[in-house]
């Protein structure tokens, strides 16, 4: 990724600035000891899900609103 494309991205997340203003937001990681974890009540919440997030069984109940990933 050159330096032109690395701005264009940052340009587009300047949409994101202050659109949950406000609110709570919720950043959930990943792992094994996350599956025992009931994540239901973060259903009507902003969520940020990691990686294999899809994984996770509650994942159709809380809808997460973004998806990151990293390598």
């Amino acid at each position: 990724m050159d330096i032109q494309q690395i701005s264009d991205l940052i340009k587009k997340n300047k949409s994101l600035k202050n659109l949950y203003k406000g609110k709570r937001a919720f950043v959930i990681g990943n792992g094994p000891s996350l599956k025992k974890q009931d994540l239901t009540i973060l259903k009507d919440e902003v969520t940020i899900v990691s990686n294999a997030f899809f994984n996770h069984p509650d994942i159709n109940e809380i809808k997460p609103k973004y998806y990151l990933l990293v390598d």
